[in-house]
C-alpha cells in the first residue's frame, strides 16, 4: 500500500455488494485495511462506486480486479483511475484466457485510455493464482484454458474469498461449461461457501441447481437494477433475476435467504470472530425467492423506484399481475387471505349497490315494518298486498298441474324449480303476514289467512313445510 492507509479498517473482514443498479461492483477489505475493488458496474453509475469508496474512507485501492471486458463491469473504470490515478492504486488486474480478447467497444476504448494515461498495466490472471489480504486467501478458480468455450462470461474471473472458515464465492458472470467444471473440479472447496454472489445477476443460465447444491450457501448476493431489459419469451417481468434461476432456489430443501440490490441497496458481507452477518443498506430483512420474484413482478408492474420497493413489506395478491407464477404467490410479502376477503366485501358491496339483496326479518316488528314499506312503496293496502299474493299462490297451483302430466325425468326438474318457487312465496308470504301484526282482529284474520296459503301449498316438500309451518306457529302464538 505505500505510504497510504486506509482509515476505515475496523478489524472486520467484509465485502460489499455495491449497488450499482443493472452491473456488478464490489468491494472486499481486510481487517488491517488492504483493498481489493471487483469490477465497476455501468458508467452512469461511477459515482456510486465512488461515493461508497469515499464512505468507507478508502484512500488505496490494492488490487482492481476486472473479472471481464462487458460494459456492465468495466464502465466505471476511467472514473475510479481517474479519481484515483496509478498513485492510489497498486495493481490492475483482468482475465488471462488464451483465445479470448477483449472486445471493440467504446467503453473497451475509454477503459484502454484511462490505463494509458495513468501509466497502469493489467496483470493477468487466471485459474491457480491467488492474492493474500493479510491473512485472509482469495483463489482464482477461472478462467480456465480447460474451458473450450470462448464467450466472455464463461471466461470470467471467479474467485473464491476464505476467511477463516467462512467462504465467500464472487461467481462474476460465469455460466455453462464453465460454471460445471468449478463444480467438478472445486468441489470441496465450494462446499465451504456460507454467502455466493450469484452468476449473471441471477441469469436464467447462471448458478444451476448442482451449483446450488455442491455449494449449499446460506445465502445469495443478486446485484441488478429492477428495470432492466433482460427479458425472457416476451415476459417484461421475467428479468434479471429470472425465474428459472430463482425457482431452483424456491426448490431447495435447505432455505436459502436472497439479498437483492433495487430492495437492499448496497450489501456488506461482515466476518468478524468466525461468523458471518449481512447488514444492508436499506435495512430490509432478507427475502426468500419467491418474496423476490413477487416483488419483481410487482415492482415492474407498478414502475416502482428501489426506495418504494425497499419499503413494500406487503403486496396485495390481486395487484400482481397475471403473468407472476404462481410459486411466487406463496411468498410471505404476498397478503393472498386479507386481499381475498377485501375482494370478496368489494364484490358483496357492489352486489348490495347494484342489487340490494333482501334478508328475512326476524323479529314481528322487523315484518311489519319490512310488509308495510313493501305496500307503501307501491302505494298498496295491506288487503292488496295479500290478495296479490293469493293470486300468485294460485297460478303457482295451476303450474303443478300443469306440470304433474309431463315426463317423470322433466317432472323431477320443474319439482325443483317449483320448491324453488313455492319456497320464495312462503318467504314473500310470511313478511306478508307481519305486515299486519300490529292490526289487531283485522291483523289476525289476515294472518290466518295467510297462513292457509302458506302452508296447504301442496307443492312444496314435507321438511319445507313443516319448517315453514313451524314458523307460522310461532308467528301464531306471538299473536
Amino acid at each position: 500500500m505505500g505510504d497510504y492507509v486506509n482509515s476505515s479498517s475496523d478489524g472486520q473482514f467484509r465485502v460489499d455488494m455495491i449497488d450499482v443498479g443493472q452491473g456488478d461492483s464490489i468491494l472486499l477489505e481486510s481487517e488491517a485495511g488492504t483493498t481489493m475493488l471487483v469490477d465497476s458496474g455501468p458508467g452512469y453509475n461511477s459515482d456510486r462506486v465512488l461515493d461508497h469508496l469515499n464512505d468507507r474512507n478508502i484512500n488505496y485501492i490494492d488490487h482492481f480486479v476486472t473479472t471481464h471486458y462487458d460494459t456492465d463491469h468495466i464502465g466505471g473504470h476511467p472514473d475510479i483511475i481517474e479519481a484515483y490515478g496509478s498513485d492510489h492504486i497498486g495493481t490492475m488486474h483482468a482475465p488471462h484466457r488464451e483465445g479470448v480478447e477483449p472486445p471493440n467497444t467504446k467503453t473497451m476504448d475509454q477503459f484502454k485510455d484511462a490505463l494509458e494515461e495513468n501509466d497502469l498495466r493489467l496483470n493477468k490472471i487466471e485459474e491457480g493464482d491467488s492474492f493474500d489480504l493479510d491473512g485472509s486467501e482469495v483463489n482464482v478458480l477461472n478462467p480456465s484454458q480447460a474451458v473450450e468455450n470462448t464467450d466472455r462470461n464463461e471466461n470470467s474471473v471467479v474467485m473464491q474469498v476464505t476467511h477463516g472458515d467462512q467462504g465467500i464465492l464472487l461467481a462474476s458472470d460465469v455460466e455453462g461449461e464453465a460454471e460445471t467444471r468449478l463444480r467438478q473440479e472445486y468441489p470441496v472447496t465450494l462446499s465451504h461457501t456460507n454467502v455466493t454472489k450469484v452468476a449473471h445477476h441471477g441469469s436464467e443460465n447462471g448458478t444451476d441447481f448442482r451449483s446450488l447444491v455442491r455449494s449449499d450457501p446460506d445465502s445469495l448476493l443478486i446485484s441488478s437494477s429492477l428495470n432492466n431489459k433482460y427479458n425472457i419469451n416476451k415476459n417484461e417481468y421475467n428479468t434479471h433475476p429470472h425465474d428459472k434461476m430463482l425457482k431452483r432456489v424456491h426448490d431447495q430443501q435447505k432455505d436459502i435467504g436472497i439479498y437483492w440490490t433495487p430492495v437492499h441497496g448496497t450489501t456488506s458481507t461482515i466476518v468478524e470472530e468466525g461468523k458471518t452477518q449481512i447488514k444492508t443498506a436499506s435495512e430490509r430483512d432478507v427475502l426468500s425467492a419467491a418474496d423476490v420474484t413477487a416483488l419483481k413482478y410487482y415492482g415492474r408492474s407498478n414502475d416502482l423506484g428501489n426506495s418504494e420497493l425497499a419499503n413494500c413489506d406487503e403486496i396485495p395478491f390481486a395487484d400482481l399481475p397475471d403473468e407472476t407464477p404462481k410459486w411466487a404467490c406463496e411468498a410471505s410479502v404476498v397478503n393472498m387471505d386479507r386481499t381475498l376477503a377485501e375482494a370478496t366485501d368489494q364484490t358483496e358491496a357492489e352486489r348490495t349497490t347494484e342489487e340490494p339483496t333482501e334478508t328475512i326479518p326476524q323479529t314481528n316488528e322487523e315484518l311489519f315494518e319490512k310488509i308495510q314499506a313493501y305496500a307503501d312503496d307501491r302505494e298498496k293496502s295491506v288487503a292488496d298486498v295479500l290478495q296479490s299474493m293469493q293470486q300468485k299462490h294460485t297460478a303457482a297451483s295451476h303450474d303443478d298441474t300443469a306440470s304433474s302430466e309431463t315426463t317423470s325425468a322433466d317432472s323431477e326438474a320443474t319439482d325443483a324449480d317449483q320448491a324453488s318457487d313455492d319456497e320464495s312465496e312462503i318467504i314473500d308470504a310470511d313478511d306478508t303476514a307481519e305486515e299486519t301484526v300490529e292490526a289487531g282482529a283485522e291483523g289476525v284474520r289476515i294472518h290466518d289467512e295467510l297462513r292457509s296459503t302458506s302452508v296447504e301449498d301442496g307443492g312444496n316438500t314435507s321438511t319445507s313445510k313443516n319448517s315453514d309451518k313451524h314458523r307460522d306457529e310461532d308467528m301464531g302464538s306471538s299473536l
